[in-house]
C-alpha cells in the first residue's frame, strides 16, 4: 500500500503488520500521509532500515492495546505468532467487527486470543490455502531439525561438521534455535552478522550462549545469513557448489526452512506422524527441505476460520483475480456464518427456524422471496459515470487490471479509486456489459 500513497491521499490511518520488506515496500522515511500504526519491534527495525526519520510518524500499539480513530472505530491488537513484532488487527466501529490478520501462523494460541467469535469479516492469510499443505506445527519442524543436526553431528566428525541456517534479517529464530539445540554435545552456537544480531536484541531474543558476531568463535557451528540461501546465478553455481566453496573439505548441511517444501509423503497417512524429509545430497553437502513455516497450514487456517464462523472471507494472498478470490473463498465456505446472507440457502432455514410453521419446503410465499432476492439488485439501473483517465491509470496499476476492466470498475464506484479497488478485492467486480447492478455476494453460490 505505502507505494500508493499518492493515490490514496485521503487516507490517514496505516497499519502495518510486521517489518518484512515485502509488508514495507515502498515506505520512506518522507511519508507525510498520516500516521502508521505498529508494534515496538516493527517500529525499531524500520527506524533503523528506513530512517530515524519516520519515527515522528509512528505510533506504537502493542498485543493487548486498542487505539480509537476518529472516536468511531476502535482497533486492537493481538499476537500474530509470525515473526517478533508481527500483529493481528481487529477493527471495531459500532456493531461490526473486522479482522486484518497480516502474515500470521493460526496455531492454538493465536486462535483462542478470540474465544468470544464474533467477527463479520476476516481478511485472511491465504499463503498455503491449498488442502496439500497440511505441514507440521513449528514444534515438530524443530524437533526434525533438532534430530538432523545432532544425527549429522553423530555421524561425522564434530570439527568437521558445518549446518547452515538461511534466514531473513528477522524472523525463523525458532528454527536457529532448533539447530543450534542439535548441535549442543558439541557446545554448537550460530554465527549471525551484525544487523541480524542487532535485530535479535530488539527483539530480546539474543542469548550469548546460542548466538554470536565473531566466526573466530570456535564454538560456531550454524550459520545464519540470507547469503547462504542458494548458488550463485551469474557464476551459474548451484546451491551445492557454492557451499564446497564457502565451506571447502567440511561436511554441511544446509536447512531450507519453508513450508514450500512440504509434500505429502512426510506425513504418515494412518498415523498422522511426520517423516523426515529426505535430503539433496551431492558429495559432502547435503540439503534438506524443511516444512518449517511462519505462515499457517491449510490445517490451521480451516480451524481457525472455523472458530471464527465469520459472516464473509476476503483471501489477502494468491487473490489477484476474481477467479481466484472466489477458489480461495469457496475452500472455507462451509465454515461461514451464512445466515444473514440472503443469497445462501442458510439465511432461509434460519428464517424458516425462527418463523414457526409450515416447513420451508411448502411454503411458496418463502420460495418466491427467495427467488425475488437473486435477482432483486440486477433488475435495479443506474446511470454510470465516464471513468476518470487518470485513475483508470492508477487502477490498472495497483490491481493489475487490464484497462477496459479498470474503466467499469471506476464507472460502476462513480470514479471512487477506493471503492474501486475495494470492489476488486472483495469480489463485487463481476460486472455486465449493461448498466444493471450485480448483486454483492460473497464470489460463490448454494447448489
Amino acid at each position: 500500500a505505502f507505494n500508493f500513497t499518492a493515490e490514496l491521499a485521503e487516507v490517514r490511518h496505516w497499519f502495518l503488520s510486521h517489518a518484512h520488506s515485502d509488508h514495507t515496500c515502498g515506505l520512506k522515511s518522507s511519508f507525510d500521509n498520516g500516521v502508521i500504526y505498529c508494534s515496538t519491534i516493527t517500529k525499531a527495525l524500520i527506524c533503523r532500515d528506513i530512517g530515524k526519520r519516520l519515527e515522528r510518524r509512528l505510533r506504537v500499539i502493542d498485543v493487548g492495546e486498542s487505539v480509537s480513530l476518529d472516536g468511531a472505530t476502535t482497533v486492537t491488537a493481538f499476537d500474530a505468532g509470525h515473526c517478533p513484532g508481527s500483529l493481528l488487527f481487529l477493527f471495531e466501529k459500532d456493531e461490526a467487527r473486522l479482522l486484518h490478520t497480516g502474515d500470521f501462523r493460526a496455531s492454538d494460541r493465536i486462535r483462542n486470543q478470540f474465544p468470544e467469535r464474533k467477527i463479520d469479516v476476516v481478511y485472511l492469510d491465504t499463503t498455503y490455502a491449498n488442502p496439500r499443505f497440511q505441514f507440521p506445527s513449528q514444534r515438530e519442524a524443530c524437533e526434525m531439525i533438532e534430530t538432523i543436526v545432532r544425527e549429522h553431528f553423530a555421524e561425522n566428525n564434530p570439527e568437521d561438521a558445518i549446518v547452515v541456517c538461511p534466514a531473513y534479517t528477522i524472523g525463523k529464530e525458532n528454527a536457529v534455535e532448533a539447530a543450534v539445540r542439535g548441535a549442543a554435545p558439541q557446545g554448537g552456537k550460530a554465527l549471525v552478522s551484525e544487523r541480524r544480531a542487532e535485530s535479535l536484541k530488539f527483539c530480546q531474543r539474543w542469548n550469548d550462549a546460542v548466538y554470536t558476531t565473531n566466526p573466530a568463535d570456535p564454538a560456531v557451528k550454524v550459520f545464519v545469513d540470507s547469503a547462504f540461501g542458494g548458488g550463485n546465478q551469474q557464476k551459474k553455481e548451484t546451491p551445492h557448489e557454492a557451499l564446497k566453496r564457502r565451506f571447502p573439505g567440511k561436511k554441511v548441511i544446509q536447512l531450507n526452512c519453508t513450508g514450500w517444501t512440504f509434500k505429502s509423503s512426510l506425513r504418515d497417512p494412518k498415523s498422522g506422524a511426520y517423516n523426515l524429509p529426505k535430503p539433496w545430497v551431492d558429495g559432502d553437502t547435503t540439503i534438506y527441505g524443511i516444512p518449517y513455516s511462519e505462515h499457517s497450514s491449510f490445517t490451521e487456517l480451516e480451524a481457525f476460520v472455523a472458530h471464527l464462523k465469520p459472516k464473509r472471507l476476503v483471501p489477502t494472498v494468491n487473490a489477484e483475480s476474481r477467479a481466484a478470490r472466489t477458489r480461495l473463498r469457496d475452500l472455507f465456505s462451509k465454515h461461514l456464518d451464512n445466515s444473514a446472507n440472503p443469497r445462501k440457502l442458510d439465511f432461509w432455514l434460519s428464517q424458516n427456524n425462527n418463523n414457526k410453521g409450515t416447513p420451508l419446503s411448502s411454503s411458496s410465499k418463502k420460495k418466491k422471496a427467495f427467488s425475488s432476492s437473486l435477482g432483486q439488485k440486477k433488475k435495479r439501473k443506474r446511470a454510470s459515470s465516464p471513468a476518470d483517465a487518470a485513475l483508470v491509470r492508477s487502477l490498472v496499476e495497483i490491481t493489475n487490471v487490464d484497462e477496459p476492466f479498470a474503466k467499469r470498475l471506476l464507472s460502476k464506484s462513480d470514479n471512487d479509486l477506493q471503492r474501486a479497488v475495494s470492489m476488486h478485492l472483495d469480489g463485487e467486480d463481476d460486472l455486465s456489459d449493461s448498466e444493471e447492478e450485480e448483486d454483492d455476494d460473497d464470489g460463490s453460490a448454494d447448489s
